[in-house]
């Protein structure tokens, strides 16, 4: 599936904000920390839309990225209707490891990120690895430990 194939996806590409480094998609926001960190808040229904645009803005990166970190931040009100959880189970991507380290949610919003985990592990097995934690600082120094433990192995 690409973001073409969609209608409206092209539009709300063209409706994403900039500043400060922070991109908005809707409510959603996605920033990128040197060297390899991605920050993702979710707020509000990720609509399939959205979703692609965020993975449009970012494609380049992905396809070139031995591995991926993503900061996901669940504390907001967050869902994701059965389009955009479907679109997560048929995105062309490389096999790269991808870390998640995911901070806060609801008991519902951690069963929607594993099970989304799951399915992306269906397609591309042990691409995908996702950790909860309370805090942001916890979360952060898992994922540079998947940093260091995927630097150290080239």
């Amino acid at each position: 599936m690409t973001l073409s194939s969609v209608p409206g996806a092209g539009d709300v590409a063209a409706r994403s904000t900039s500043a400060c480094g922070v991109t908005s998609f809707g409510r959603h926001q996605l920033h990128h920390e040197p060297p390899d960190l991605h920050v993702v808040r979710l707020d509000g229904s990720l609509e399939i839309e959205e979703g692609l645009a965020m993975l449009a803005a970012n494609a380049e990166y992905v396809a070139r990225a031995r591995y991926i970190l993503l900061l996901v931040d669940l504390r907001t009100a967050w869902v994701a209707p059965v389009e955009t959880r479907k679109l997560v189970a048929t995105i062309d991507r490389r096999c790269s490891p991808w870390f998640l380290g995911c901070i806060g949610g609801s008991f519902s919003s951690r069963v929607m990120m594993n099970v989304g985990v799951r399915a992306a592990n269906f397609f591309c097995p042990g691409g995908m690895t996702a950790a909860f934690f309370e805090e942001e600082a916890p979360a952060r120094a898992w994922l540079y430990a998947q940093r260091r433990r995927m630097t150290e192995t080239s």
